[in-house]
């Protein structure tokens, strides 16, 4: 299996940290480790990686995080190997 990104987008966007804190519980990510110098570095604002799971299980389980934090939202699921690289992605402050 692959990773899987998720992109989502909530309709009110004061719920962001409470459904991060859903989908962190759900074993999703902020945080990837960069190639060559490994350090962590943090996705934008409303992405998400799973490691080792399908679209279809990311998407059951961003859909199960909406529901226990009671929000609406966009969810947008993508597969990924290992080759996707970022450039825009801001290292972690801790």
């Amino acid at each position: 299996m692959s990773r899987t990104f998720v992109s989502v987008e909530l309709r009110d966007r004061s719920a962001i940290s409470r459904f991060a804190s859903a989908m962190d519980a759900l074993g999703f990510l902020q945080v990837v480790k960069g190639r060559k110098k490994g350090k962590e570095l943090r996705l934008p604002k409303g992405m998400f990686i799973l490691e080792r799971a399908t679209p279809v299980r990311a998407l059951e389980l961003a859909r199960r995080a909406m529901h226990d934090t009671n929000v609406q939202a966009r969810i947008f699921c993508v597969p990924a190997t290992d080759e996707v690289r970022f450039g825009n992605l801001r290292p972690c402050a801790a």
